[in-house]
């Protein structure tokens, strides 16, 4: 059905007819077999240029097929047998292939299982979680999966429809569709230079007091990385003891994976600090602040901790996390936030941004090593 539809969507693109509606469903033939496929598609004409078939990738998601005793148990968690994850492609999507299973099988756990004669991919899989008759967390995995393709990747969702397989529908295939419309839109990234910066634009303006490097606190160079001290190391050590919440969301990608034995730490260890002392980063903070006008009565959690760095704080001001990799964190250091480059790991819920989180334990979930690991 999934090599039919991809193949059906190549012909009409070559006519100038786009894809706008793709539903699937199953359905009972005069056999008595209730889970025969039925794929409606509906597409428009004029809505691409004729002859130019648009690169589109179709994804199936399986959760594969569970244990009718447990199944029987509401509170019981299994993990089904036989799950997989399957694409093909319609029109060059080369581009989008390496990616794309890179991030299934480092994100996901999966493992590429070969290429069958319609050029449909297979990966094996041990992400979906089942609990009793109806509960599951496909709609989880669902969604990483679109935050990748369409905040990523820059591809644009076409449609998403699951087919209810099994005894009372328990066995879930969801079918995702994606087309790439263009390359995504790049947004301005934070100058990366350490140049000599304009005195006279400091005017009036001093920069921390707690900041330790004479050059950049004479304006005779743009930035330095500094050694936290030991206080200080001391003090984020309380934040992260006060803000970690042994709480499972979405996001800790190894609680999903059967084959891992890793768990949900209890504590995370501050074991170094540095600190960023950027003029001109600091130059634009100054100037958004002052546009600052007092908003909602809020209290960050990490206030609730760290007494020493917390006093260096103006109002409206908190310590907030952000997970990543260390190259990522150190490049984070050096030049700021690249807004381009949000989501490079597991893509971004809502666009392109600064993402923290005042919780520890919720950015430790993004962090990982520079081979994909922990």
């Amino acid at each position: 059905m999934m090599w039919a539809s991809a193949d059906l969507t190549s012909f009409f693109h070559g006519l100038g007819w786009q894809m706008q509606v793709c539903s699937q469903g199953t359905v009972v033939t005069k056999r008595g077999k209730s889970e025969s496929r039925e794929q409606q598609i509906l597409f428009r004409p004029g809505s691409s240029r004729e002859g130019a078939v648009e690169p589109h990738l179709f994804l199936e998601l399986y959760t594969g097929e569970g244990s009718e005793e447990l199944y029987a148990q509401p509170d019981v968690t299994q993990v089904p047998a036989n799950q997989q994850i399957r694409f093909c492609q319609v029109g060059d999507c080369s581009a989008a292939i390496e990616p794309l299973k890179k991030f299934l099988t480092n994100y996901l756990g999966g493992a590429i299982d070969g290429q069958d004669e319609h050029g449909i991919m297979r990966l094996v899989v041990d992400v979906f979680l089942s609990r009793g008759a109806h509960d599951n967390n496909l709609g989880c995995w669902t969604m990483r999966v679109c935050d990748f393709m369409v905040d990523r990747l820059g591809w644009s969702f076409v449609v998403c429809n699951v087919c209810n397989l099994g005894e009372a529908g328990r066995c879930r295939e969801q079918q995702l569709v994606f087309r790439y419309d263009g390359p995504l839109r790049h947004l301005p990234v934070v100058r990366n230079l350490n140049h000599v910066l304009d005195e006279a634009a400091f005017h009036g303006l001093s920069l921390p007091p707690y900041w330790l490097n004479e050059d950049v606190l004479a304006h005779r160079k743009n930035r330095s990385i500094e050694v936290c001290s030991q206080d200080e190391v001391a003090n984020l050590q309380e934040i992260f003891d006060e803000t970690f919440k042994r709480i499972l969301t979405r996001d800790r990608v190894y609680e999903y994976q059967a084959r891992t034995n890793e768990e949900m730490p209890y504590r995370l260890e501050v074991v170094h600090a540095f600190r960023s002392e950027n003029a001109e980063l600091f130059l634009k903070f100054a100037e958004r602040r002052e546009e600052y006008k007092g908003g909602w009565p809020l209290k960050a959690k990490s206030h609730g901790a760290g007494s020493m760095i917390n006093e260096r704080l103006l109002e409206g001001e908190s310590y907030l996390a952000h997970g990543t990799n260390p190259s990522s964190a150190m490049a984070i250091l050096k030049g700021g936030f690249k807004l381009d480059h949000a989501g490079s790991a597991t893509g971004t819920m809502f666009g392109n941004g600064v993402y923290m989180a005042e919780c520890v334990s919720k950015s430790d979930e993004y962090a990982r090593d520079d081979n994909g690991g922990t």
